[in-house]
């Protein structure tokens, strides 16, 4: 089945079944085509690995920024965030321990204390300039789950693990295109 038509070849794609990642890709001219197991469930999204880039901090604002470019293209979109996450983000990020565990750090605790782990990070939607997220979850006996969240959240809490992070084909091309509408202050570039 063909799913999708491209100027140019995508990269990191990803195409997520209800249990595991389930595809088989073939690219053609401007096109790919996925086999999909014929055990695979559902479908969600086709996505695009990102890499967090840069993050635009002003104490002196509620509104922060992250910004995310796509892992093997050009494409990059911000997206705002508190100032709690910014900061979680950066001290993971630099490999500062506080003296007490943080929210996130708490968090990523207790997914530990139960046996799972977290897969995956994916932006899975972008509605009136709200991001949505979701955290994927593998537990015990090879049961997954997906946890509604918040990207700033999410990221804080993979951000130090190394969990990947993935957006919906449709949000980066949403996002890239909406930049001027989405992105920092001039005066924080």
């Amino acid at each position: 089945m063909v799913i999708g038509h491209f100027q140019e070849k995508p990269s990191s794609l990803q195409l997520i079944g209800y249990n595991t990642v389930l595809w088989s890709v073939t690219r053609g001219a401007g096109q790919i085509e996925i086999e999909a197991h014929p055990d695979c469930g559902r479908f969600y999204v086709m996505s695009v690995q990102v890499e967090l880039s840069r993050i635009f901090i002003r104490e002196m604002s509620d509104l922060q920024f992250i910004e995310l470019k796509e892992a093997d293209g050009d494409r990059t979109f911000p997206i705002a965030i508190g100032l709690p996450e910014a900061m979680a983000i950066e001290r993971r990020l630099k490999g500062i321990q506080p003296q007490r565990p943080q929210t996130h750090d708490l968090l990523a605790q207790i997914i530990e204390s139960f046996g799972a782990t977290v897969e995956g990070i994916e932006i899975t939607d972008l509605d009136e300039n709200t991001f949505y997220a979701k955290i994927r979850i593998k537990g015990p006996g090879d049961r997954s789950t997906e946890i509604d969240s918040r990207p700033s959240d999410a990221i804080a809490l993979g951000s130090a693990m190394g969990i990947p992070i993935f957006v919906a084909e449709s949000v980066i091309e949403d996002a890239s295109a909406s930049q001027n509408t989405l992105g920092p202050p001039e005066d924080m570039l």
